[in-house]
């Protein structure tokens, strides 16, 4: 699969916006091109292993796979959803001054919002993000 497959694949299963896709495509005709395909290869690998709704159920310290960000909002998702079509996630919410809750996250109301998906975010620990929102 090429990256602009892997592109579409990530805006029709609703992980990116529309704005945000359609600037990834312009970067991906520009000089950095390269670098923008790895970057898109390495979140569509993330997002294609990720384990899917109660996959980390039983695990004491689930992963954080990807990180959703818009001002000081921020989304943790651990799990994509196991229905076909992909609307929800579930993961950690953090919108201050409110403390950061578990739950399900509408990723189709995030991207329309304009919440971006964080494209250098490493899969952590959910204990290490909850760290670092409790040190803000």
């Amino acid at each position: 699969m090429d990256t602009i497959d892997k592109l579409c694949e990530l805006y029709n299963r609703k992980i990116i916006g529309n704005p945000q896709w359609n600037a990834i495509r312009m970067a991906l005709r520009g000089e950095e091109r390269k670098g923008f395909a790895e970057i898109i290869s390495r979140v569509y690998d993330v997002f294609d292993k990720m384990p899917k709704t109660y996959g980390q159920e039983s695990t004491a310290d689930p992963v954080c796979h990807l990180h959703y960000f818009c001002g000081g909002f921020d989304w943790y998702i651990t799990e994509k959803d196991c229905e076909g079509e992909q609307l929800q996630a579930f993961g950690l919410a953090s919108m201050p001054p409110n403390y950061p809750e578990l739950g399900y996250i509408n990723l189709v109301e995030l991207t329309q919002a304009g919440v971006e998906l964080d494209l250098h975010f490493e899969p952590t620990v959910l204990s290490k993000i909850r760290r670092k929102l409790n040190g803000r």
